[in-house]
């Protein structure tokens, strides 16, 4: 059987009481547990703090799609046990547009994760994102990497964070994640293309390739990538951030 979607549901419908949101919302997590429990592994704001946000809204649509085809499927089953043709067809049909709407969530899944990162950085950081991307929200902070100018400045920020002493390395690793992120972004907007690159844990180090992170040993080997390199190109426009012990 293929991978399940993994659904981390963000989200705080039950939460609003006397419109009937709630009653939905559940409603909606239910059948995803029943009727989709063969495609989906449904988690609920997971070690996240979260909200409704519009990736959410146009995913749940593809979503409330594939429960209604599972639907259908198994009412033509239970109907038709025969098999006839005609229900031999429509299944086929059925299946056909599953597997185009889970193509298409797959669209979702890297922005999703992104996202859940972004939630979990502290105030300062969520500050500094906000103004460079022009708002902290979700669509701002996700379409950073159309702006090449902007992924620079992001990336000169993570450096100076590893840079410091005593520094919470989970949020350089989210902020890390999000500048990768960006890349990708920025190369399905440029024609010139942009590559990133890390240096293996036990390599010499290369001051033409790396920067030693803070409480790095001055002589020594290579322990950790903490921000990957970037290439535009041929042309090391940002060297890689390593530990050295």
């Amino acid at each position: 059987m293929a991978d399940k979607i993994r659904v981390n549901m963000l989200s705080m419908a039950d939460s609003v009481d006397g419109q009937g949101v709630g009653s939905a919302y559940l409603e909606l997590i239910k059948l995803l547990k029943t009727r989709g429990k063969d495609d989906f592994e449904v988690q609920i704001n997971e070690n996240i703090k979260t909200q409704v946000n519009p990736i959410n809204e146009d995913l749940m649509e593809k979503i409330d799609k594939i429960i209604e085809n599972q639907i259908r499927m198994e009412e033509l089953i239970r109907n038709n046990p025969a098999n006839q043709e005609f229900d031999l067809q429509e299944k086929k049909k059925i299946q056909s547009e599953n597997t185009s709407l889970k193509k298409q969530y797959a669209i979702f899944e890297r922005p999703l994760e992104i996202w859940s990162g972004i939630e979990r950085l502290n105030s300062e950081n969520i500050e500094y994102l906000g103004k460079l991307c022009g708002s902290a929200n979700v669509m701002s902070i996700l379409s950073l990497g159309r702006d090449e100018g902007k992924v620079e400045q992001l990336w000169s920020y993570i450096k100076d964070l590893a840079m410091k002493g005593n520094q919470d390395m989970e949020q350089i690793d989210i902020l890390a994640t999000y500048f990768e992120f960006c890349i990708e972004l920025l190369n399905e907007c440029k024609a010139e293309k942009y590559s990133i690159f890390e240096i293996a844990p036990g390599s010499e180090f290369n001051i033409d390739f790396c920067i030693r992170a803070a409480n790095s040993k001055q002589i020594g080997v290579v322990t950790k990538t903490i921000v990957k390199g970037m290439r535009k190109g041929d042309r090391i426009l940002f060297k890689t951030i390593v530990s050295v012990g």
